[in-house]
């Protein structure tokens, strides 16, 4: 389970996907999708091949990569706003 689905949740996570009209087998791509792009925080280009090779094939590709982006915007929504450390003035 990822920060993602802890934060949004299962329901939420299976409720956007129903929006994009996704089924079950896309919804478990985007479930693998969050698990990979946890692990690979920092490395976009990797993101994006493991994105390319989750969905090769896939008829609804547009619609997962559409869905998985508004999961991640929702989330990124939920976290509260990083706090720069103070600069230090000399």
């Amino acid at each position: 389970m990822t920060l993602v689905h802890r934060v949004l949740g299962s329901v939420r996570i299976a409720e956007i996907c129903g929006q994009y009209g996704l089924g079950q087998t896309d919804c478990q791509i985007i479930d693998q999708l969050l698990v990979c792009w946890e692990k690979l925080l920092g490395k976009p280009m990797d993101k994006l091949q493991v994105a390319i090779e989750l969905t090769e094939g896939n008829k609804n590709r547009g619609k997962i990569v559409q869905a998985t982006n508004e999961i991640c915007m929702e989330f990124a929504a939920k976290q509260p706003a990083q706090q720069q450390p103070p600069s230090s003035q000399n």
